[in-house]
């Protein structure tokens, strides 16, 4: 990982380059930190000590300051590699409010030691940073090569995240739902070949997922949360999209069939689009030792998720436009679809290392419930 598509990414979203190691992600992933100490410590890094920790959240900061707060509410390897990511951030202004909702706890002015809220460090990382990039376009060198191409370059727009509906919430409610935000990606590359290069264009946009508290079973022994969970549709496309429109979030990328290979005499169109949608929701239930372990569980959309480029390749329609004569249509198609079927392992690679540094995935929703306390129910 030291090096790899993720410090690339990591370098776009703070701002400047960054090397974290594989150790370092390992102890981001492992680690957990309490909401109260983050408040805390921020409220410290804002001079802010009379306001309380909903206050707090509610106040502007820069990215470095929230970064820094993380890294105090934090300790070991993980805290280290924070205060990294800390130093080498833009002062980017973000609002902690935005994906943090402390509900009942928002009042308090003082950690509760015996009563933590805990999230998982490198979750809490990722949700800052996105906010902190909202509505930026970041485009990204991957250093990611196809044989006998060019490398793979990315441009990533993250929406902002929707009103009234946190990232991380604490309830006694059951009515309170997360969301997360809208992510668009492009992946472009380009295929040397014996008549020309191919072009080759991947839309990828990510619809947001949410999460509801459906059921609490607070009975001695078996105490358990349900969450019903939901996915929006996530598409992946071949196409031609302009970059206005692919930067308004507030409109549909519709992908226009795009020229793969130009000659002077004829060129080859495609386009094609796969589309994971399960606007159902989904239950998911969480035991005791589920919440206790901090696992997480996953709900998968219907389509196809795995190989989702190696499909989309498999979809193409292609179209030959030829001005001259003694050029074989067929010949060229096939040309053209062997060449992208060939580079689009390559890109699933890519597509499947970035989503996974940005803690989503292509129809999937990961959810997590980090407490329960029975008696005075109150959930994250």
């Amino acid at each position: 990982m030291h090096g790899g598509l993720p410090n690339a990414l990591l370098s776009a979203l703070t701002g400047s380059q960054v090397n974290l190691n594989l150790m370092d992600y390992k102890a981001l992933a492992d680690a957990d930190i309490d909401l109260l100490a983050f408040s805390d410590a921020l409220r410290t890094e804002l001079d802010a000590d009379v306001l309380t920790f909903g206050q707090t959240l509610d106040t502007q900061a820069t990215l470095p300051q929230v970064l820094g707060a993380l890294a105090k509410a934090s300790d070991g390897q993980a805290a280290k590699a924070i205060g990294t990511l800390a130093d080498a951030a833009l002062p980017r202004s973000l609002l902690p409010s935005r994906a943090i909702d402390l509900g009942p706890r928002a009042s308090s002015i003082r950690i509760d030691p015996a009563n933590p809220v805990k999230v998982n460090a490198l979750s809490m990382v990722r949700t800052m940073l996105l906010l902190a990039n909202a509505n930026r376009q970041l485009d990204l060198a991957t250093g990611v090569t196809i044989p006998g191409g060019s490398g793979v370059d990315v441009a990533l727009m993250i929406g902002e995240p929707p009103a009234n509906s946190p990232l991380i919430a604490v309830t006694e409610k059951q009515d309170v739902i997360v969301r997360t935000a809208q992510v668009r990606l492009k992946l472009a590359a380009s295929v040397n070949t014996p008549l020309a290069a191919i072009d080759i264009p991947v839309y990828t946009e990510l619809g947001s997922a949410e999460a509801r508290i459906s059921d609490i079973d607070c009975h001695h022994g078996s105490d358990a949360v349900t969450l019903g969970i939901k996915t929006a549709p996530a598409t992946l496309s071949i196409g031609k999209v302009n970059a206005i429109d692919f930067q308004n979030m507030q409109r549909p990328l519709n992908p226009q069939p795009v020229k793969l290979l130009s000659l002077p005499l004829a060129s080859v169109n495609a386009k094609a689009e796969l589309v994971l949608s399960d606007l159902s929701e989904k239950p998911a239930r969480f035991t005791r030792d589920d919440i206790d372990d901090g696992r997480v569980k996953t709900v998968e959309s219907g389509g196809l998720v795995s190989g989702a480029a190696k499909s989309l390749a498999d979809r193409m329609d292609l179209s030959v436009n030829i001005l001259g004569i003694g050029l074989n249509a067929k010949a060229l198609t096939s040309l053209v679809g062997d060449t992208v079927g060939l580079a689009a392992p390559v890109l699933d690679g890519v597509l499947e290392s970035v989503t996974a540094t940005l803690g989503l995935h292509l129809g999937e929703a990961d959810a997590r419930v980090n407490a329960l306390r029975c008696g005075k129910a109150r959930l994250v």
